[in-house]
């Protein structure tokens, strides 16, 4: 549900759970992507320019 673009309140009222829980869960997975972590390291490469080596070849 996140991935598809659903609020944390949106997702604990569909679920049933507390706020606090659905956060939790959210925090734990969605940053364990291997899509959600390789946007992340294209983001870094670009924000710091041409001077950044990449630390390995990417795998996609």
């Amino acid at each position: 549900m996140a991935l598809a673009g659903a609020t944390v309140p949106q997702i604990a009222a569909i679920a049933g759970w507390k706020i606090g829980y659905a956060q939790s869960i959210i925090d734990t997975y969605m940053p364990r992507r291997r899509d959600s972590a390789a946007q992340a390291m294209n983001a870094w490469e670009a924000a710091l320019g041409p001077s950044v080596i990449p630390l390995a070849p990417r795998r996609r």
